[in-house]
């Protein structure tokens, strides 16, 4: 609904069962028979600095912010990517199941139908069940993720598909042995195979890369080459705009003013090898280049009423297929052993239910964990650092095995306790403020070590 709302829509397009969940936007959904073209349908044409589209892009900080994009831009890059990038030609197929639509899309599209190609839509979750939807088409490019080259090895090894061309983001996790493993069970040895990063907030490519036979491309499997006909600069890591003096840095387009400026995105690091550069990773934990919606996720898992708080922890998964990961640690509150082993399953998988309903399966975090304790919070809001801090120097699993700390969250949960039960008070009477500095009645204070010293009581495990 935010993201919705930034847009400001005069109409909705969509199909009539996801209009109950629009909320006040539910009334400016059009008709299904209002989106039927007819002959006498007039069509528009946009002049070319009048911007036509507006696009979330997942690539950006603040990717609930929406890009405005402009007819030249994605004229132009249409071209571009179509020609130089995907190699595409009239009458060819393009495929591309598991590229994130935010990214790529509609960019992959315009490339296809400006030179008078199809664009091939095949759901991920689709071809992973049945890969052969890779062969019901001639397929001339093919855009590969890493889930669908491991389930299309496992179904077609041995069998030489018709692609004529394989497309891959290097920004996905680079496993050599996987595509080794991949370009030699299909005998794609002879088969073009190139790198791009797309930006449909961009208007299409950013980076790419000379297309190379496989047994070749494995040796260039991170190799990437700015996108021709877009100006670019190589910044260096102080976030400033200043110019890298090394070979090394992070790359930014630039605008088309009078003193080009880098535009965002900022997060691709590059180092030069050769005529070409070798693609470092990003800037900051991502998934797959894309910014991972913190703020979002955790908003979310506050509605969990088992939750007293939550941080998110990126971590290296080191490997052959080095990325980063990113661990949902969630704090309980004080429970009883057993009663916490007793529900930790139920809770891991509310959050999942929870989360996916709300940001999709995509943006589910890869581990959660759940830990009886209280977080350490600063004007009502989880102290995110200190979690993190927490969690990769194991010091919260020590804390939630150790007697002294299980006292102490049981002293924590009774002062909490006192206090609630102080400032309400009895039926009918004022709420009592605690004194300055909180200071609480000696019944509160006895109650609190009272609960000190016993062991934590025994609780009914969560539904």
């Amino acid at each position: 609904m935010t993201r919705l709302a930034a847009l400001a829509p005069q109409h909705v397009a969509t199909d009539p069962f996801i209009a109950r969940e629009l909320g006040e936007f539910a009334e400016l959904v059009l008709p299904a028979d209002a989106l039927a073209t007819t002959l006498e349908t007039s069509s528009y044409t946009y002049p070319l600095n009048q911007i036509c589209l507006h696009l979330f892009s997942p690539l950006r900080l603040k990717s609930d912010v929406p890009v405005p994009v402009k007819a030249r831009e994605i004229y132009c890059g249409a071209l571009r990517d179509s020609l130089s990038c995907l190699a595409l030609r009239p009458g060819d197929h393009l495929a591309a199941p598991g590229f994130h639509v935010l990214q790529h899309q509609p960019a992959l599209l315009f490339a296809a139908l400006i030179c008078g190609a199809a664009y091939t839509h095949l759901e991920e979750a689709d071809v992973l069940g049945q890969p052969s939807l890779l062969d019901a088409v001639p397929l001339r490019t093919a855009g590969l993720t890493p889930r669908v080259r491991d389930a299309y090895l496992k179904a077609q090894r041995g069998r030489r598909p018709a692609w004529q061309h394989l497309v891959r983001n290097p920004e996905e996790a680079c496993d050599w042995q996987a595509w080794h493993a991949f370009v030699e069970g299909c005998d794609l040895w002879q088969v073009p195979a190139s790198n791009l990063v797309m930006e449909a907030a961009s208007a299409g490519a950013l980076l790419c890369s000379a297309r190379r036979p496989g047994r070749a491309y494995l040796v260039h499997l991170q190799s990437v080459v700015p996108a021709p006909g877009r100006p670019w600069q190589l910044l260096d890591f102080t976030d400033s705009g200043q110019l890298a003096a090394a070979d090394a840095g992070v790359y930014a387009r630039l605008d088309d003013g009078k003193k080009p400026k880098p535009l965002q995105p900022q997060h691709l690091v590059l180092a030069r090898r050769g005529a070409e550069y070798l693609y470092g990773g990003a800037l900051g934990p991502r998934r797959a280049g894309r910014v991972w919606p913190v703020p979002e996720l955790l908003a979310v898992a506050a509605q969990a009423p088992f939750l007293d708080g939550a941080v998110v922890v990126p971590v290296a998964s080191g490997g052959a297929a080095s990325e980063t990961r990113f661990v949902l640690v969630g704090f309980t509150g004080q429970e009883a052993g057993d009663a916490f082993d007793a529900a930790l399953a139920w809770r891991r998988a509310e959050l999942r239910r929870l989360l996916a309903a709300a940001l999709g399966e995509e943006l589910l975090p890869d581990r959660f964990e759940l830990v009886p304790l209280f977080a350490r919070k600063a004007d009502g809001a989880v102290d995110l650092a200190w979690g993190q801090a927490q969690y990769l120097g194991g010091v919260l699993f020590r804390k939630a095995q150790a007697p002294l700390f299980q006292r102490l969250v049981a002293l924590r949960r009774a002062v909490r306790a006192a206090g609630a039960a102080g400032a309400a008070g009895p039926a009918g009477a004022e709420p009592v403020e605690p004194a300055e500095g909180g200071a609480r009645s000696a019944s509160a204070a006895a109650a609190a070590a009272a609960a000190a010293r016993s062991a934590p009581p025994k609780e009914t495990p969560w539904p």
